[in-house]
């Protein structure tokens, strides 16, 4: 082993030592950060509800597919790329105006962008559209109007497709995940970093000699005997 390796085996020694001589603000401060995460989920964080529903996307119309017209692998690429056309349609400002004045207006189109989430499941040609509110009617009845209003809306991007609504939007009877367990971790991980920046602090400005060996690094001499009292 070397010096500078030596120097380092010390030196992390030293730092556990520390951590080690400090373990009860350690624990103190890590419970007090978890505890913090903990009522700030329970208590200032509002509960929030998800409706959703489905729409099938074809480049077809339905009136035009026939038995020797099916829909082929060129039809179904030509889906998934619409929805992506699709899917930012979903969220231009006209639309969503349309949308405010069927739920009479409780919320403006900007704030019901907010609430959105519009997606293509698994490259497919169906469209997830989900709409997250702190209360589960406020949820649903945005949902309803997005989903019904939408094949139309989207008919006029696609005069040549067709859209379906192949899962209706269901009113939510749970709360979503508050992220308890999840703020809880990131409370303790906080307070348990806040807590070794607190030990090194102290470590750092702490100018007593306790050992033998305080005095041979800070001095750099060597110690030829220790005198017990």
């Amino acid at each position: 082993m070397n010096e500078n390796e030596r120097v380092s085996e010390i030196n992390i020694l030293d730092i556990l030592r520390d951590i080690w001589n400090y373990k009860l603000l350690v624990i103190l401060l890590v419970v007090a950060a978890t505890a913090l995460g903990a009522i700030k989920t329970i208590y200032f964080t509002a509960d929030t509800y998800t409706a959703s529903g489905v729409l099938y996307v074809s480049s077809k119309s339905v009136d035009n597919t026939t038995k020797e017209d099916e829909v082929n692998k060129g039809d179904i690429d030509t889906a998934r790329t619409l929805s992506t056309t699709y899917i930012e349609t979903l969220k231009i400002r006209a639309f969503l105006m349309d949308v405010s004045d069927a739920i009479n207006n409780r919320f403006s189109y900007s704030e019901i962008s907010k609430m959105i989430q519009v997606s293509a499941i698994n490259n497919t040609e169906l469209l997830s559209i989900k709409v997250t509110a702190e209360t589960a009617q406020d949820a649903y009845d945005i949902a309803k109007n997005l989903v019904s209003l939408a094949p139309k809306k989207l008919a006029e991007v696609n005069e040549g497709g067709s859209i379906k609504i192949i899962d209706q939007v269901l009113k939510p009877t749970t709360a979503n995940d508050s992220g308890l367990f999840k703020n809880c971790v990131i409370g303790g991980m906080i307070g348990f970093i806040l807590a070794i920046a607190i030990v090194f602090l102290i470590a750092f400005f702490d100018k007593k000699v306790r050992r033998s060996e305080d005095v041979a690094k800070r001095y750099e001499v060597s110690i030829l005997g220790v005198l017990n009292y």
